[in-house]
Parts: C-alpha cells; structure tokens; sequence
C-alpha cells in the first residue's frame, strides 16, 4: 500500500525534525527530552512502516516500445 508507505517517511521526517529540536535545546543548554523522545519514536515506528510497507515496483515504461519490437524482430 502505497499511503501506508507515504505515512512511513512522514513519521520519519517528523522523527528527524524532534530530534534536530532536541539538539537544538541542547545547545541553548535547556534540554527538552520529549522532542529526543518523540524523535526517536517516530523514526521507529516510521522506519517500521515502510519496512514492512516496500512501495510496489513500478511497471516497464512503454515508450520505445515499436523500436524496440523492431529491434527483436531484427535479430531474429
């Protein structure tokens, strides 16, 4: 399912962006460890999905198609 995959990476984003907060906290020396806490959470659980959820592999592109039969036919 290709929505179930597209949740995935959003989750993982959103993991990246808590985690980048976090270390901005850090830096202003007030950590706030829920964002490291959510981050992390995200990028599981968003690294889970789309394990589990691969996208379908997309079908041959049809383009060329005459020249490449022409090509086969050619070789015969």
């Amino acid at each position: 399912m290709q929505r179930l995959n597209r949740i995935g990476t959003f989750l993982i984003l959103v993991g990246i962006a808590a985690i980048a907060l976090f270390i901005v906290s850090d830096i202003s020396r007030l950590p706030d460890f829920r964002f490291l806490l959510w981050g992390a959470i995200g990028l599981i659980l968003g690294s889970l999905i789309k394990w589990l959820n691969p996208k379908p592999e997309k079908k041959a592109a049809s383009r060329f198609r005459i020249l490449r039969k022409r090509n086969e036919d050619e070789d015969l």
